[in-house]
């Protein structure tokens, strides 16, 4: 079960159009889609909807942009909800601007440590010099 701020911390450390998708034990997809200018959209995947679709196929189906509505709109605080009222089987972090990245995690944790490893190399590579 996760936590309000393991949540809210995952989804300040997510880049622009970047996709998180949690695989629930119920197998249902609750999942995080964040835009450009600081816009979040959190949703839900029925099992019925998710079943037998690969990761890809997954990603046509999530269509936010625009007028087209994603499958089931969540506010945070139901997405928070789902979460963690659920158990997350495996998280799937998808970004395709920039350099892609389409990695599968098993925990929480091991995203958190990504996530940590990524930026913190990212604001070191990008830190002003001083002179």
């Amino acid at each position: 079960m996760m936590e309000n701020t393991e949540i809210t911390g995952i989804v300040n450390k997510v880049n622009p159009f970047s996709l998180l998708l949690f695989y629930m034990r119920d197998k249902s997809i609750c999942g995080i889609y964040k835009l450009r200018h600081g816009h979040v959209a959190y949703f839900r995947l029925s099992p019925d909807a998710a079943a037998n679709r690969s990761r890809h196929e997954l990603l046509k189906l999530i269509h936010v942009e625009g007028s087209h509505p994603h499958p089931e709109s969540l506010s945070f605080d139901q997405f928070v909800a789902r979460l963690g009222g659920g158990r997350v089987r495996k998280i799937w972090l998808a970004k395709s601007r920039g350099k892609p990245v389409d990695l599968v995690f098993l925990s929480m944790k091991e995203l958190e440590h990504y996530m940590h490893l990524h930026l913190a190399q990212h604001e070191k590579f990008h830190a002003p010099t001083v002179h």
